[in-house]
């Protein structure tokens, strides 16, 4: 196993760095350079975990070791080419806050969804999806949604571009004006389901 150090912003930095540092990130990798397991320091005292479960790994056994601290396990798989991060953050073993973020292969962020603690069913009002197109570094539009998973309301570079700059957003009824064939060249972003192509 090898480690790294980040710095609070995530940025790289070197063991003797850290000595300067209150608070920082050593990062644990296994054997194939994939990152395991990340401890979080804050006034030089560790304050939480972020722990990435294996395949062959039980969560209960996870959490058993950790029980008496603040842990997020985080499981990694995969649907075609998309990867699914699913976090679930617990203290002293008791699940505070679960979310699930869907990744496309260039890494892009495309969705992330909160869950009710209660139920374990996804909130909809919660979730955002972000679209990226080709040639552009920074996220086209952002999307947020209702509590009936339909679009509430759009943001981000496409927005800027719009008299609606200044109000930072565009809601549903304006949609299809500034953007009149949004849905039909990207349908994914139409509701908040998760996986492109299949319901949640």
């Amino acid at each position: 196993m090898t480690f790294s150090y980040e710095n609070y912003l995530g940025e790289s930095i070197t063991f003797q760095q850290v000595d300067l540092l209150d608070d920082y990130n050593k990062n644990y990798y296994d054997d194939n350079s994939l990152l395991r397991k990340i401890e979080h320091y804050e006034k030089k005292l560790i304050t939480s975990y972020t722990y990435y479960l294996n395949s062959n790994e039980i969560l209960s056994m996870v959490l058993e070791e950790y029980k008496n601290e603040n842990i997020d396990i985080i499981t990694r798989s995969y649907f075609g080419s998309y990867r699914i991060e699913e976090s679930k953050d617990y203290e002293k073993s008791v699940l505070k806050f679960y979310s699930r973020k869907l990744y496309a292969s260039n890494n892009n962020l495309i969705c992330e969804q909160e869950f009710n603690i209660s139920d374990l069913t996804v909130v909809p009002a919660k979730t955002e999806k972000y679209l990226y197109v080709a040639d552009e570094e920074l996220c086209a539009l952002g999307f947020e949604y209702t509590e009936d998973g339909l679009v509430n309301y759009i943001w981000g570079q496409w927005v800027e571009n719009t008299d609606k700059r200044w109000t930072g957003g565009i809601y549903t009824a304006e949609i299809f004006r500034y953007f009149p064939t949004l849905f039909t060249d990207y349908p994914y972003y139409s509701d908040f389901e998760f996986l492109p192509g299949k319901s949640v």
